[in-house]
């Protein structure tokens, strides 16, 4: 409240200061030119300290208090608790306790329901559970179940279903003084059953995958001299994908294949072109879109 201009004016300075494990609060009182008055407030936690500051202002502003100034300053007061008044004067917003923490906020109806989420990519593999190692063509279509949860825990439960088609380019296998050109071509389907979230929009995901399709072989110079066999195959695979952009994500992926039909193919006077090991590596990177 401003002085009217006839009276003497008073200034208020409070202060709050941390000293180790207490709290020490100041109030200084301004009548005069040359006329200081100081309390000090000790306490063990600040709303202590606050609730004492604002009853020696309340008795320092009362009506009927002596315009004089006080006597000689006494030995500061100590208390490890100091009892709130009642009523309890108004404090002023820089010394009111913080408030407490609000509840929060419900789930949005995003994340209170079950989503479906369809992306789309292509991938560029090394394959080396084939024969030879096959540079590859991936194409996938995913589709992933978001659970609805009120906050997304690190690891969640995420199920995703990808199917897709593999085609491989042309390498040739050499024997002897002839060769012959091998292609492999399958379709997939993949079940990823977990997801870990993790920062920067950069989730991993494990899954099972299941690869059937044909292993085409033909001797060079020779269209005729041809073989087709059935591949099966499943194996794991290991994947990640960073979300840059919220429809476009970068992916990487490492799988290991267990061919199930292990032909070999031939080439005369019997000299083997392709024969599959009992585990194969698998590594690709590769890009989609997130509808």
């Amino acid at each position: 409240m401003l002085a009217p201009p006839d009276a003497e004016a008073r200034r208020f300075v409070l202060r709050i200061t941390s000293a180790g494990d207490r709290y020490v609060g100041s109030f200084d009182l301004q009548s005069a030119p040359g006329s200081n008055v100081r309390r000090d407030v000790r306490g063990e936690t600040c709303e202590d300290v606050a609730s004492g500051l604002a009853v020696a202002v309340a008795l320092a502003i009362d009506a009927r208090a002596s315009a004089e100034p006080p006597g000689p300053e006494p030995h500061p007061v100590e208390s490890n608790r100091i009892p709130l008044p009642e009523p309890s004067p108004p404090l002023t917003t820089d010394d009111r306790p913080p408030s407490p923490p609000k509840h929060p906020a419900p789930p949005s109806s995003e994340e209170s329901e079950l989503r479906t989420l369809v992306s789309a990519g292509a991938r560029l593999d090394a394959n080396g559970a084939v024969s030879v190692v096959l540079p590859t063509i991936v194409a996938f279509v995913d589709i992933a179940w978001r659970v609805p949860v009120r906050r997304a825990p690190l690891f969640a439960v995420r199920p995703v279903l990808r199917g897709g088609v593999r085609q491989s380019f042309t390498r040739t296998a050499s024997a002897g003084e002839g060769g012959a050109d091998i292609q492999w071509r399958t379709g997939f389907v993949e079940l990823c059953p977990t997801h870990l979230a993790l920062p920067a929009r950069i989730s991993l995901e494990g899954c099972l995958a299941f690869n059937a399709g044909q292993l085409l072989a033909e001797a060079r110079g020779l269209p005729e001299a041809h073989a087709t066999r059935l591949w099966l195959d499943s194996g794991v695979e290991l994947g990640a994908r960073w979300q840059v952009h919220r429809h476009v994500f970068v992916a990487l992926s490492a799988g290991l294949w267990y061919p199930i039909i292990r032909d070999r193919i031939r080439v005369e006077p019997d000299r083997i072109v392709s024969e599959a090991p009992p585990l194969g590596p698998s590594v690709g990177v590769g890009a989609g879109y997130l509808f």
